[in-house]
């Protein structure tokens, strides 16, 4: 069973904790992206399938996707629905929520420590 989102907003700490996994970060980046209508689960999969593989999402296996879509469910989906920074609907689309600014706001922050 999975817990409602907590009223307080996460601490940037733990957003930073949070977002430490970059298919995390790469979620909701997509999400961003398609703030009106949202983004199907499938699509999200295939295009992180693609980007990690050097291959267009056309061209990705259907087994593969379907694994990564089962990682994102299992792994990924949950923390982020939690925290409020997206939502999924009874469609498998994912949309904004509440949380996303803040959480753009501490990838962009983290980007920019990064050192080359």
């Amino acid at each position: 069973m999975r817990k409602e989102p907590d009223e307080t907003p996460p601490s940037v700490a733990a957003l930073f904790d949070l977002l430490s996994h970059r298919r995390r970060r790469f979620i909701l980046l997509v999400v961003a992206g398609a703030p009106e209508t949202g983004i199907q689960l499938r699509t999200i999969s295939e295009t992180l399938y693609a980007v990690e593989h050097d291959v267009t999402p056309t061209n990705a296996a259907t087994r593969s996707v379907t694994e990564v879509q089962t990682n994102i469910k299992q792994s990924h989906l949950d923390s982020l629905r939690d925290t409020g920074c997206l939502t999924l609907d009874a469609a498998d689309r994912l949309h904004p929520g509440p949380m996303l600014p803040r959480a753009l706001a501490v990838i962009v922050v983290g980007m920019l420590g990064v050192q080359d």
